[in-house]
């Protein structure tokens, strides 16, 4: 058996076997929660609610979103480099970028 012993093998076994460490190994590998049915419900009707809010966008709707979420991403990294500029000419042109990506998007509006 090369060196374990019968005893070193009955306690191995005795411990793979036991009543508490099944239990543990079970709640260790299983996620708690999912056997529930009220989880189930609860994420069945989260889709349901994705899927409805989810509204077709004629294409003209959807470059029209594209271009306000893009204005607004240039407006918050603008927002960001004013906030770390130290010179004050770069702080005269980053706040008449800002001017005019306000203009922009309220133009989309």
């Amino acid at each position: 058996m090369g060196g374990l012993t019968t005893f070193t093998v009955q306690k191995i076994d005795t411990l793979l076997t036991s009543a508490p460490q099944r239990g543990a190994a079970y709640n260790f590998c299983m996620a708690r929660g999912w056997e529930s049915k009220g989880i189930e419900q609860q994420q069945d009707e989260a889709s349901s609610r994705c899927r409805e809010a989810k509204v077709r966008l004629t294409s003209a709707q959807q470059e029209k979103q594209r271009k306000r979420q893009g204005l607004l991403l240039s407006r918050r990294r603008t927002e960001q480099q004013l906030g770390a500029t130290q010179n004050a000419r770069h702080r005269e042109i980053l706040l008449a970028a800002l001017a005019e990506l306000d203009t922009q998007i309220s133009r989309l509006d």
